[in-house]
């Protein structure tokens, strides 16, 4: 391979904001992890509740049990039902695109709030796959997913990508807007930090249309890799829709999804 595919690669490689997070939270003041989401298919929907811990324990999160959690429209209060320690449940509450969702969580009276606007779908077309020789300690090619669609000309839509290869999930966040691509094709490589694809590999991507909020979350949780001891730490008070003494997110987003083998 020539020099000038290699630089190539490289551009592609650091065009694209994604990262592996393990969150191991560096802060010695306990907070709630809140992880919701609603979508355009048919519920239920979850919400999961946690407690960070101190960054010298164990990266256990203990479930949160016994909380009051509702989703709401401007129509249906919708109050979850706890499923499992920790995991949280709709009960009839549907996700439409275009509305907008609140998020309440009372535990032991202290108040938590969110809230999040559906986007509009923007249609997966297809996944390609870009051939590379930079396998990890091997001669052995490994194959990158690329997702196409056309963005909208509206401007300001943000995207975010989740793969599972072999019935494993990618631990890496994958997530974009259109401020350079608006209106134009989408044809992003999704280079992974924690999967390789090879001949045969199964692959499910699942395409999200997310809010502006969700992606800022999970843009800055990418950008601050490398805070704290040890250089792996996620920071405690990474930028967030949820208002309280909490952190992580709550989504109302699109979802679509493409099973593909690598042949």
């Amino acid at each position: 391979m020539n020099k000038i595919i290699v630089a190539l690669f490289s551009i592609l490689l650091l065009s694209n904001c994604t990262q592996v997070i393990d969150i191991d939270l560096n802060n010695s003041d306990p907070k709630i992890i809140v992880e919701g989401s609603i979508t355009n298919e048919a519920g239920p929907y979850f919400v999961k509740l946690s407690k960070s811990v101190n960054f010298d324990q164990s990266n256990s999160y203990p479930p949160i049990s016994n909380a009051v959690v509702t989703i709401s429209d401007e129509t249906i209060i919708d109050t979850l039902i706890e499923i499992k320690s920790g995991v949280y449940q709709t009960q009839r509450i549907q996700g439409v695109i275009g509305k907008t969702y609140k998020l309440n969580i009372n535990v032991n009276g202290e108040v938590i709030t969110a809230s999040s606007t559906m986007p509009d779908l923007v249609p997966l077309d297809s996944i390609t796959f870009l051939i590379s020789e930079f396998g990890r300690g091997n001669n052995e090619k490994i194959y990158v997913p690329i997702p196409h669609f056309k963005d909208p000309i509206s401007s300001g839509n943000s995207y975010r990508f989740k793969m599972t290869v072999n019935d494993t999930l990618d631990k890496t966040f994958f997530v974009d807007n259109d401020d350079l691509i608006n209106g134009l094709e989408y044809q992003r490589p999704l280079f992974s930090n924690d999967r390789e694809l090879k001949l045969g590999s199964t692959l499910l991507v699942e395409m999200q249309c997310i809010d502006r909020a969700i992606f800022d979350y999970f843009t800055s949780l990418n950008s601050s890799i490398g805070n704290g001891p040890g250089g792996g730490a996620t920071p405690s008070n990474p930028t967030s829709n949820i208002n309280g003494n909490a952190i992580g997110y709550f989504s109302a987003h699109t979802a679509q999804r493409k099973l593909v083998i690598v042949k």
